[in-house]
């Protein structure tokens, strides 16, 4: 009868930590999802200001903007036989 009652408490024990461990486990997938959702609209932030810069990069380093710039500080072509190549 001992026996009997004590399979019976282990069983019972063992289905509410399994009912715990059940429901700790859905909680924690519910976190961990919002904390994907957060880091997926960061990591797009970041990628649009990434874009954002490299347009602004470019742009100051297009052939157009370098001729302009190199026309307001009188800059000149260098005559072939100042560039030394090695």
């Amino acid at each position: 009868m001992k026996k009997k009652k004590l399979k019976f408490y282990l069983c019972l024990g063992l289905c509410i930590f399994a009912v715990f461990v059940y429901l700790w486990e859905q909680v924690y997938a519910k976190e961990l999802n919002y904390r994907v959702s957060q880091l997926n609209s960061h990591l797009k932030k970041v990628l649009d200001e990434n874009d954002s810069l490299k347009f602004n990069r470019d742009s100051r380093l297009s052939t157009e903007n370098m001729h302009r710039i190199s026309e307001e500080k009188n800059l000149k072509r260098p005559v072939d036989q100042s560039i030394i190549r090695l």
